[in-house]
């Protein structure tokens, strides 16, 4: 009862779906990832390195 209904609309859920348009394409998920990098990396190694900063003389 309960458990079929659910695992049909997972079933259903999982399915891949073409995106409307193709506004997503793979080229946008690699600029997107070289953007978010650019931001984040340099700022997650300067607080990785905070204590560092702070001992400095």
């Amino acid at each position: 009862g309960q458990i079929l209904k659910v695992n049909h609309l997972l079933k259903i859920s999982l399915k891949t779906h073409k995106t409307p348009g193709g506004y997503f394409s793979c080229q946008s998920a690699f600029v997107l990832m070289v953007i978010s990098l650019t931001i984040l990396g340099p700022s997650g190694w300067i607080l990785s390195r905070l204590d560092h900063y702070k001992t400095r003389d």
